[in-house]
């Protein structure tokens, strides 16, 4: 379902949906960048933190293994079992992802809910629409 709000000052038009965002869902890992896209700055300035961080951990890790990995070749001819001893290598992916479920679920209201605080109005404050809106995105009546 969609509603459309409307900027009183400039006249334009949006048409947003509400419920389930599939592109905050399977793109807010990228950097956040839907997130900023859509002024949802704190948001995407979260993911972008964790991406980076979880990036930057899965690269050094992979370095280290790989050197180590390397190393014990040349000294001792054998294979070595690596041991992953940072916890965030698992945490943080998990993280995101719960993140990026949580972003598809309530993505399209902290959305619709920006527009309204910025002062965008819905078009047809009694249509069908805007009252779902109003209940989904957990707005006063």
């Amino acid at each position: 379902m969609y509603v459309i709000v409307k900027n009183p000052r400039t006249g334009e038009l949006k048409n947003l949906k509400i419920g389930w965002s599939w592109i905050l869902f399977f793109w807010s890992g990228l950097f956040g960048l839907p997130l900023f896209l859509r002024h949802l700055y704190g948001w995407g300035t979260l993911f972008l933190v964790l991406v980076m961080l979880n990036l930057i951990i899965q690269v050094s890790a992979l370095g280290q293994h790989t050197d180590i990995a390397n190393h014990a070749a040349v000294l001792s001819h054998a294979s070595v079992q690596s041991d992953d001893g940072n916890p965030l290598q698992v945490l943080l992916p998990i993280l995101i992802w719960l993140l990026s479920i949580f972003s598809g679920i309530r993505g399209n209201a902290l959305t619709g809910r920006g527009y309204i605080d910025r002062g965008w109005l819905f078009s047809e404050p009694n249509s069908d629409a805007a009252i779902y809106a109003r209940n989904a995105w957990r707005l006063p009546a």
